[in-house]
């Protein structure tokens, strides 16, 4: 079973987040009440954010853990960018369910070596899906 985890991109800050507490709200499976990030980069930078936040839906995104790990053992997240070892292609990681897919292919099966993300390395990106 693979490991639920997430990360979050803050906007405001232009910052990566790592996410430490989701808690769900008891009315509804999809919607969480409350989040708690720390920052990838500074430990001592730590955001607690409510659902009622209107900076939620505006200030962060939230990227989920795919499961699996590049190459070189990088945990791959949605959003990130990845290139394919065996043939000469990129893609920025999305979910279309049940999978996860860069460039029109399931990332499960394909060496591929994460090279950065769309939020920290838009310069990457340039028309690659």
């Amino acid at each position: 079973m693979r490991k639920i985890k997430f990360r979050a991109w803050c906007k405001p800050e232009k910052a990566m987040f790592d996410v430490v507490l989701l808690e769900w709200s008891a009315a509804t499976s999809d919607e969480f009440s409350r989040m708690l990030l720390i920052s990838s980069n500074n430990p001592y930078t730590v955001h607690q954010i409510h659902r009622n936040d209107s900076a939620i839906d505006t200030d962060y995104v939230l990227l989920q853990f795919t499961g699996l790990l590049d190459k070189n053992g990088r945990e791959v997240y949605e959003g990130d960018i990845v290139q394919f070892q065996t043939f000469d292609a990129q893609g920025i990681v999305t979910y279309t369910a049940p999978h996860f897919h860069a460039s029109g292919h399931e990332i499960r099966g394909y060496e591929y070596e994460v090279i950065g993300n769309i939020y920290e390395n838009p310069e990457l990106v340039k028309g690659k899906q």
